[in-house]
């Protein structure tokens, strides 16, 4: 995916939504060519908020309050809707196992798997709907559940009221810090969940992919890999979303993180986000594993001398703890309310010498 290509997803959700208002995830998936989990977090402001994967059991014990729902799960063969209370859930070999005979729905779901729970407020064949929505890491659909409806086909009152009791519970997001990070080894997400663990219990933690809105929150932290001296491509589309907020930066590179190219990297991603008014208050970079085809395309044009290699088997040491524990110490004073960050070591030493 380019630069340009991510910049347009959004402009390419809303364009079908304004010629197909009613047009369901999945058609609309189709339409953009997006994974539903990607386009949901592209949809107009107040339709879909986001929950924290790691709130899978709290809003699945929630959803057992509602007396009528509507369990759907759309595979390449069917489209399976199963109408009824749903069944607690225990859990076991890897899975959140569902077994409750005064139930119609049984069978096992593979919450390892899960990336994203989105509360969704989008009409569906021209009426109103609400559903929360859970999607894998890469943005595939894994199921729903749907607000139930009488037989009349209206919306049951108190079950609507529960949705919008239990989607309140997570609006409040907007208070919280959130982390957002692209990664294609491993490598960034590992700091994010570093910088994560300083954070207060009920702080947000994205993949890019995934990631919600960063309007109104306090903090937005955002981590990327670096892709030719700059910010990954699905790393600058999140990063353009930003506007007069407060932001921490943090990145992963085959260099290391005082060269000349990492410094650029930097630079280039902390004054493009200070010309829409926002305030870059901490920054880390450390060393990460290059994705071994990038290393093959990069040897195309810049032989594998051994200083080359060199920094390579370096770079797939990191990150190690001495390394997050620096990443902790960059974020500590936006996060916990420890000295200004200007007081705090910002990344690990290291000589200055680029990859390339």
């Amino acid at each position: 995916m380019t630069t340009s290509d991510a910049f347009s997803h959004r402009a390419r959700v809303l364009d079908a939504l304004a010629r197909k208002p009613g047009l369901p995830l999945s058609a609309l998936s189709s339409e953009t060519g997006l994974p539903e989990g990607e386009l949901v977090s592209l949809l107009p402001d107040g339709m879909a908020t986001p929950a924290p994967p790691e709130a899978f059991e709290a809003v699945w014990n929630s959803l057992l309050e509602w007396e009528k729902a509507t369990f759907l799960a759309i595979t390449p063969g069917a489209v399976l809707e199963v109408p009824g209370p749903l069944p607690a859930g225990t859990w076991g070999h890897g899975m959140f196992n569902l077994h409750d005979p005064a139930t119609p729905l049984g069978g096992h779901l593979l919450v390892e798997r899960l990336g994203a729970i989105w509360f969704l407020s989008k009409p569906h064949m021209g009426k109103e709907s609400h559903s929360v929505q859970f999607y894998t890491r890469d943005g595939q659909a894994m199921f729903a559940v749907y607000v139930g409806r009488g037989n009349d086909r209206e919306l049951l009152p108190e079950v609507k009221a529960r949705f919008i009791a239990l989607r309140a519970r997570y609006e409040s997001a907007s208070e919280r810090p959130l982390i957002v990070y692209s990664s294609r080894t491993g490598n960034t997400r590992r700091v994010a969940e570093a910088i994560l663990a300083l954070c207060p219990a009920a702080s947000d933690l994205f993949s890019v992919e995934t990631a919600p809105s960063p309007a109104g929150r306090p903090f937005v932290a955002v981590g990327f890999w670096v892709d030719r001296g700059l910010p990954d491509a699905l790393s600058q589309a999140y990063l353009e979303r930003l506007q007069g907020q407060r932001v921490g930066l943090f990145a992963t590179l085959g260099a290391q993180p005082n060269s000349d190219h990492a410094r650029h990297c930097m630079e280039h991603a902390r004054q493009a986000l200070e010309a829409k008014g926002n305030a870059v208050v901490c920054q880390f970079m450390c060393q990460g594993r290059v994705d071994p085809s990038l290393a093959s395309a990069m040897w195309k044009h810049h032989p594998p001398t051994p200083e080359r290699l060199a920094r390579l088997r370096e770079a797939e040491r990191h990150p190690d703890e001495w390394d997050l524990q620096a990443a902790q110490d960059a974020f500590r004073a936006q996060l916990a309310g420890t000295p200004a960050a200007a007081d705090v070591p910002a990344a690990m030493p290291a000589p200055a010498t680029p990859i390339v």
